[in-house]
């Protein structure tokens, strides 16, 4: 439940090293809501290992969970073996499975409102005094960034050296609600590839 609380161990700051993290502490606790926006907003990879272990108490059996859910939603060709999407030989999706997740995550109301938010509000908590303001690291979604796409409403942006620049995005217009998803581009490519699917989907009769 959104409301419960979390706490992080040992193990949530032993992510690998160079990986995009939020900063958590060793026995900081926030709300399971919280949580997700500091996932999903700046791809906070130690809070991932967090919700791991809060739902099944190890990273390892939250993967099970995952790749379990996963092939419930048609995501047949992929396979989980962490929270956070570094490379596992035994970690991997495609374009289409992505794509099943998504559709199944924007039935969730709660999770829409994680999906499309452009900015947060983290309380203080036991371990930080003052409340923290994040925002959305997903260049398409935001005004200020030259790489802005006005239709686009929500979004996840994901990045290894193996699997290069990736995105999932939602965009809007004209009544046309699309999702297009991006693997294996580059850091100059990756919005302009995504914003060149949806004008073609836009236009598509």
């Amino acid at each position: 439940k959104l409301d419960e609380q979390l706490t992080f161990s040992e193990k949530c700051k032993a992510v690998p090293y160079d990986s995009s993290v939020y900063g958590v502490k060793i026995g900081e606790t926030v709300t399971v809501k919280d949580s997700l926006y500091m996932l999903m907003l700046v791809s906070a990879n130690d809070v991932g290992v967090g919700i791991a272990e809060h739902i099944s108490g190890t990273e390892a059996e939250f993967a099970k969970l995952m790749t379990k859910r996963a092939k419930e939603l048609g995501a047949n060709n992929t396979s989980f073996a962490n929270a956070h999407g570094y490379h596992h030989e035994n970690h991997y999706t495609t374009a289409r499975d992505l794509m099943f997740i998504t559709l199944a995550g924007l039935k969730n109301e709660d999770f829409v409102d994680v999906w499309q938010a452009l900015e947060y509000t983290v309380p203080a908590t036991n371990k930080v005094a003052r409340a923290t303001e994040i925002k959305n690291i997903h260049r398409m979604l935001r005004s200020d960034m030259s790489q802005y796409y006005r239709y686009a409403i929500g979004g996840k942006t994901g990045f290894t050296d193996d699997a290069g620049r990736c995105s999932v995005t939602t965009a809007k217009k004209n009544g046309r609600t699309l999702l297009c998803v991006v693997l294996k581009s580059d850091k100059a490519n990756q919005y302009k590839d995504a914003e060149l699917l949806f004008e073609y989907g836009f236009t598509y009769k």
